[in-house]
């Protein structure tokens, strides 16, 4: 059996050892993030990462931070590279909550059993799909017409697309510049 993976937790009352749980609230199915802290005496909660505002709208692996530790929480999961900090806050009450968008795969080392129940619920596939180009698409950039008195001349026309839809493209460019 895999031992569960456990990282140092600063904040303002010191240092703890801790892990994480996951699960899902029962009212939406939502991302539940509990920390476990592990001490001479055995593991005990320590405390909840995550918090469920419901009347918000979030995408699954997403999830608001709990406000009663939130800074040394979004520092936490900034040093340990557990997602991305979204570009908002949400009232509720008094209290102000940052978004998260957490990277599933990290999280797995603390509990697959709990990423693997979450990503089933939510129909996730088990890694992100690689992106694949569809078939005629080129990272390279079509040259501009031969020099001699054309404006594409100077500029690069940025199509990468073959055939046809590069006389198109092209036949845009002409018309912007």
């Amino acid at each position: 059996m895999n031992e569960e993976k456990k990282v140092p937790f600063k904040w303002e009352y010191g240092e703890e050892t801790i892990s994480l749980q996951l699960g899902m609230y029962a009212n939406n199915q939502r991302l539940y993030i509990g920390m476990i802290t592990h001490t001479e005496d055995g593991a005990e909660a320590f405390a909840d990462m995550t918090v469920n505002l419901p009347g918000y709208s979030l995408d699954p692996g997403e999830a608001f931070i709990s406000g009663d530790i939130s800074k040394d929480l979004l520092r936490f999961i900034k040093e340990n590279k557990l997602g991305k900090v979204l570009p908002y806050q949400v009232q509720s009450g008094y209290g102000k909550y940052s978004a998260v968008a957490f990277d599933l795969e990290k999280l797995k080392a603390f509990d697959p059993k709990g990423v693997a129940e979450f990503r089933k619920e939510w129909n996730l596939p088990d890694k992100k799909p690689v992106r694949k180009r569809a078939a005629g698409w080129s990272d390279e950039k079509i040259p501009p017409p031969a020099a001699g008195g054309s404006a594409l001349a100077k500029k690069e026309i940025p199509c990468k697309l073959r055939g046809k839809e590069a006389r198109k493209c092209r036949k845009k460019w002409k018309t912007e510049l």
